[in-house]
């Protein structure tokens, strides 16, 4: 059976759901710890834990141990806000780390520390992805030298990473930092490293096993933005050599292969094309009119008054969703 896709209020959109059934595919399809190409059924199961990661603790210990995972740890930061889980069995070691929370102070100002920062080896990176990753770093490297958690080189578990949002980020980079990793999937994922990191992580092995979703017209993934080459151009005509080296540095390119996943919950390989955005704009304009006048007539303003297509996409639930019911669509049922 397939899940049915959430309302599509502003609320019921914020992780997380009220009700989900989390990887209610375990038992019939087991995650596949050895995939060394793109995997339906390890994209379902990681975006469930993606989704996951949003609950508290004892509800994520709760659902993975029941999915097969008998060791379950988290890690978490004090000033940046940053939360990962742990999740290990005798096949495997998942990582999962928790994306933006839109209540959470914290983790807006590290969405927004967007200038560049060195990396060791790896080029420069998203400043606030790199202090908010950092304060969990120790205490999750010490996790995985555990006997019941090892997944270093040559061990028999694999180590995967996943993360939606934020948590996409953060598992990216520590994806780069942990040369074995066997495989990273995320979802609604901004963009981490300039081109040095792009070139550095394509080194590792785990580049050709690293897929990121993008939901319809999710915004985010677009984040942090990119120079227009037009202005480019005019910096240089101007001599403004020196302040293009600098914003050059905060150019950041995503990593890995993309897979879109369209309203209709097909997925494909390449972007879909925007044949219809003048009337995609002309109806949210119509919409928003609509709005105004009903606002007038002395209805309460909701959540839905400001609603936008490119925010309302970047929910975790469509990712999560989705993804099982394309998993459903490939192997039936």
């Amino acid at each position: 059976m397939k899940r049915p896709l959430p309302t599509q209020t502003g609320f019921a959109l914020i992780p997380p759901p009220k009700v989900f059934s989390y990887l209610d595919a375990a038992l019939s399809l087991p995650f596949e710890s050895r995939a060394e190409a793109f995997s339906a059924v390890n994209a379902s199961w990681l975006a469930d834990i993606s989704l996951l990661t949003y609950e508290a603790a004892d509800r994520q210990a709760q659902v993975l141990r029941g999915a097969g995972f008998s060791h379950v740890l988290h890690v978490d930061g004090t000033e940046n806000g940053c939360h990962g889980v742990i999740a290990g069995n005798d096949a495997c070691v998942v990582i999962a780390f928790r994306g933006t929370r839109i209540k959470s102070f914290r983790d807006v100002v590290t969405d927004a520390q967007m200038a560049p920062s060195p990396e060791p080896g790896l080029g420069h990176v998203h400043s606030g992805f790199r202090k908010s990753l950092n304060e969990v770093w120790d205490t999750a490297v010490q996790h995985l030298r555990r006997p019941e958690l090892d997944c270093g080189p040559g061990a028999a578990r694999r180590l995967w990473l996943t993360g939606h949002s934020l948590g996409g980020a953060l598992a990216t980079l520590a994806a780069a930092r942990l040369p074995h990793a066997a495989g990273l999937y995320t979802f609604g994922c901004p963009k981490v490293g300039d081109v040095e990191f792009h070139r550095e992580f394509n080194r590792r092995n785990v580049a050709t096993n690293t897929f990121r979703f993008v939901h319809a017209r999710d915004a985010v993934v677009h984040l942090p933005p990119s120079l227009a080459p037009g202005l480019k151009q005019k910096l240089l005509s101007f001599g403004a050599d020196k302040l293009l080296a600098a914003l050059d540095r905060a150019q950041y390119e995503h990593v890995g292969s993309a897979r879109y996943i369209d309203r209709q919950g097909s997925l494909l390989t390449d972007a879909p094309e925007w044949k219809d955005i003048r009337e995609h704009y002309l109806r949210r304009i119509e919409n928003l009119v609509g709005r105004v006048k009903v606002f007038k007539e002395g209805l309460k303003l909701d959540a839905d008054f400001f609603r936008i297509d490119e925010v309302d996409d970047h929910a975790p639930i469509f990712y999560a969703t989705h993804l099982f019911n394309a998993l459903r669509d490939e192997r039936g049922g």
